[in-house]
């Protein structure tokens, strides 16, 4: 009996627990994945309610910089877009785990806070530039918020086209953003400098690259990219006749604005479906 008892204790060692191990083992593996997934989804609807927000203060920039250089009648718009941003921000309270981590938000409540308080008191130029670098700064949150939430792991990057396209989208977004604001100022006061003039040439070029590498993208979304890169060739054509070289300025700024604003949504449309489709890698 005690040799059986032997026989039976061994055979659980060498058996038994091998198998509860693998067992135990792949329990583990099964909750990190599950939590993974939950950490990579939570993250993409967080970058897609960043992306409103950085919608909105480019729509932002773009009105108060119009508005300082002399169109007043932008005013109400204005108002309307910052009552936006306000309910966009209102979204994120209480502030999700992953932004109260990120410097990067304390930093843009406080920025945001500071400059809505006194948008309309300081220069066009030094609005402008506050907006870019707020903007700048929640792009680049938009990166952390990816790699803290494991979205640039192997298992997102099997499809890599995706991914290197949705991130191209926001950047091809915040150049026509930047030539919108530019442009409607332009509008506004009627008159180009030369440095103005610089500027823009600049940022045709950005969006003229941008083009090029959306078109260059192999990403099966051959029709999704049609109308965002048919609408950015219309506003190269209307920055190249109304505005660089054009004597004086021939387009309203309400006008170039709208037409910046619906290139950038049609950009933000394909994002959203670019997202969707990441969202459904996930899930799979």
């Amino acid at each position: 009996m005690n040799e059986l008892a032997i026989n039976s204790t061994s055979l659980t060692i060498t058996v038994v627990l091998p198998i509860l191990l693998l067992i135990l083992i792949g329990v583990l593996f099964l909750r990190k994945v599950r939590q993974q997934r939950k950490e990579q989804i939570e993250g993409l609807n967080l970058i897609l309610t960043i992306t409103r927000l950085v919608k909105l203060l480019q729509q932002h920039r773009g009105l108060s910089y119009g508005l300082l250089r002399g169109d007043r009648e932008l005013l109400v718009r204005l108002n309307q877009v910052e009552q936006q941003i306000g309910n966009c921000i209102g979204t994120l309270m209480p502030v999700p785990r992953v932004l109260s981590e990120l410097e990067r938000w304390v930093g843009f409540e406080s920025h945001w806070a500071s400059l809505s308080r006194r948008n309309l008191e300081i220069t066009a130029e030094n609005n402008l530039e506050q907006h870019s670098l707020m903007i700048a700064n929640l792009l680049f949150m938009i990166e952390d918020i990816a790699e803290v939430s494991h979205l640039t792991d192997n298992d997102i990057k099997s499809d890599m086209k995706i991914s290197n396209l949705w991130r191209l989208m926001l950047q091809s977004a915040e150049w026509v953003g930047q030539a919108r604001a530019l442009g409607t100022g332009v509008a506004a006061t009627g008159t180009c400098t030369s440095v103005e003039r610089i500027r823009l040439k600049f940022l045709r070029g950005k969006i003229a690259m941008s083009m090029a590498m959306i078109n260059s993208q192999d990403s099966g979304l051959a029709e999704a990219v049609e109308l965002p890169l048919r609408g950015l060739q219309n506003l190269l054509q209307t920055m190249d006749e109304s505005l660089i070289t054009a004597q004086r300025p021939s387009v309203t700024p309400e006008h170039y604005f709208d037409l910046a604003t619906e290139s950038i949504e049609s950009i933000i449309k394909v994002f959203d479906e670019l997202i969707g489709r990441l969202q459904g890698i996930i899930k799979v």
